[in-house]
């Protein structure tokens, strides 16, 4: 998953861990929330409701156990869609 950001230009680092979850984001930004963030939950949690807060105007897009929340006016938006289409094609 963070090969297919990375292809694109949009490398991720790791923010945190919790209960399984795994949440990243764009490297290149100090503040807490950037242009584009991601949550991967374990690979058998693929199905079923998840809780998400979204910010005003940033959009979720949800690939199997992957979600990604991103701007889509920001510079990113174009790397992050991309980079989704590639993680759909692999699953």
């Amino acid at each position: 998953m963070r090969r297919a950001f990375a292809a694109g230009g949009l490398p991720l680092t790791v923010d945190y861990r919790d209960r399984g979850t795994v949440f990243l984001s764009h490297s290149s930004f100090v503040i807490p929330v950037g242009d584009v963030n991601m949550s991967v939950g374990p690979p058998n949690e693929v199905r079923g409701a998840v809780y998400v807060v979204v910010m005003q105007g940033h959009r979720v897009v949800r690939a199997r156990n992957v979600i990604v929340d991103f701007a889509p006016r920001a510079s990113s938006a174009q790397k992050a869609r991309a980079a989704l289409v590639r993680l759909r094609r692999r699953s």
